[in-house]
């Protein structure tokens, strides 16, 4: 629980009197809804929450839980807000769209029907309310139509609104199979200049695997992988392309398209940028960890400038033969760039004691094993899972290896000079 002085800093402090592991988006909305009123809007109660959270980094002891609960909530924030804003523009055009049309029609039809007087529908923009009036007039805005709508239609249309709104919000709800079953959009990269860099970082954390081979059951561990979750429901997810211009853009996409869809589901787990902990070793773009913080996986993501695999190619073949080439000081043409990205990830998996990683393009992304057999240690690569594939997806493939790093992640690691 907060001290006394840290929640006479923050309004609303009720809620953060319950553990802090209770602390999430859907639970302060609760409590929020609960204390005030069910008309704030979203925009507002994040930006409330997102007020708290910078009282509370401020205040609170750097590295502990609280804290990086914190850090954990402000991440998530940053890429709820945008999804609040790309809805509020798409319901304003809409709504624009809407206004046209009943100018346009609603004129045409009053000008070229004689109508009697009959029941009608009063619709004011301004307030959103319909009204069943004696009156031919349908305010809106700047336009004043005459529709006649019989008595009988009211009822039948009043019952059609109610079947959609019960069918809509039936279908607002999927499961999680439904929901890893989705492919994503492609990512949009354009002609940029010729000298864009397509070099790799050399990280501190390298590490060399004695022996690299393909982890050829995989995919067929993914398709038979079920969740224990099956009764729970969740909100459709939302994808959406992005044009990549930096590894940036790459990272972005992903937490759009992959980690804010995959966090909320059967498992506590969060992606939290590399540097968030600091007992984490070396610096990878994104970890998987569970609610004690503790990590489970960590991500590396590249440019298809930097790592380029082409399609008909295998990455454990690529891996080989460019330290092949390296092994004996020739140097050749540079088709892929296999090697130091390889090396990257494993060495985050070492250093960190990790069983498991991922690297990826988004477009291409591979899976990888580790482990040690007495002074000498392995690394397993999946073959390709794109964006696009179906057997399994994308989505599939990262829930079943969260899954199993969650039962066990940990792989021990024979120190050995570089």
């Amino acid at each position: 629980m907060l001290s006394e002085e840290i929640l006479y800093k923050i309004w609303h402090g009720s809620y953060w009197k319950i553990p802090y592991t209770h602390w999430r988006r859907n639970t302060w909305e609760l409590s929020y809804f609960e204390t005030y009123s069910d008309a704030i809007s979203k925009w507002k109660l994040h930006n409330d929450l997102d007020n708290k959270l910078d009282i509370l980094t401020k205040y609170l002891k750097s590295g502990a839980n609280k804290s990086n609960k914190t850090l954990v909530l402000k991440h998530q924030l940053k890429v709820s807000s945008a999804f609040i804003f790309k809805t509020l523009m798409k319901n304003r055009i809409l709504l624009k769209t809407f206004y046209f049309l009943l100018q346009k029609y609603g004129k045409k039809c009053s000008e070229k029907e004689n109508l009697t007087p009959n029941p009608t529908t009063s619709i004011s923009a301004k307030s959103g309310n319909i009204n069943e009036t004696n009156s031919q007039n349908l305010t809106l805005s700047t336009a004043t139509l005459s529709i006649p709508i019989k008595k009988s239609n009211i009822n039948r249309n009043d019952n059609l609104k109610k079947s959609l709104k019960l069918s809509n919000e039936a279908s607002a709800k999927i499961s999680l199979k439904e929901i890893i079953q989705n492919t994503l959009p492609n990512l949009v990269y354009p002609q940029l200049r010729h000298n864009k860099s397509d070099s790799s970082i050399i990280s501190v954390e390298r590490r060399f695997p004695d022996k690299i081979s393909i982890w050829k059951d995989f995919k067929e561990k993914v398709q038979l992988w079920k969740s224990v979750c099956v009764d729970k429901k969740y909100k459709k997810p939302i994808f959406g392309s992005r044009i990549i211009t930096c590894e940036k853009d790459i990272w972005t996409a992903s937490e759009i398209n992959i980690h804010d869809i995959l966090t909320p589901l059967d498992r506590s787990i969060c992606f939290l940028d590399g540097r968030a902990l600091k007992y984490m070793a070396g610096e990878p773009d994104f970890i998987v960890v569970d609610e004690n913080y503790k990590v489970l996986i960590p991500f590396e993501y590249k440019t298809k400038w930097v790592l380029k695999v082409p399609f008909n190619k295998n990455i454990v073949e690529l891996y080989l033969q460019e330290k092949g080439i390296r092994e004996r000081k020739f140097v050749g043409i540079k088709e892929t760039s296999a090697y130091n990205p390889i090396n990257q990830i494993y060495g985050y998996m070492c250093a960190n004691r990790l069983c498991y990683g991922v690297l990826s393009t988004f477009d291409q992304t591979w899976f990888l094993k580790r482990g040690i057999i007495g002074n000498h240690g392995w690394l397993q690569v999946s073959d390709v899972i794109t964006n696009t594939s179906t057997e399994p997806t994308l989505l599939k493939s990262i829930a079943y290896i969260i899954s199993i790093a969650s039962n066990n992640c940990y792989s021990p690691f024979i120190e050995k000079p570089l």
